[in-house]
């Protein structure tokens, strides 16, 4: 009885390690993911300067009023 109890805590033991190593895989992933989103935010943001910095230069050499743009992002 008391091998049996032992054998049974050794697999109980083991689907917690195994739950722990699935649950860094998936940690890990959405790490990568997280870095990958901000990354692209990054672009994102450079892009919208970029394209503000031309409206506003078209706007200085055209003489057109200035026009309320969108919000910036945060």
């Amino acid at each position: 009885m008391e091998v049996e109890n032992v054998l049974l805590a050794l697999e109980e033991k083991n689907k917690w390690i195994r739950r722990r190593e699935k649950l860094q895989k998936r940690l890990e992933k959405v790490r990568k993911q997280k870095r990958t989103h901000l990354d692209q935010l990054d672009d994102v943001k450079k892009h919208v300067a970029h394209y503000d910095e031309i409206v506003t230069s078209l706007k200085e050499s055209k003489g057109i009023p200035d026009i309320p743009t969108a919000p910036p992002l945060r």
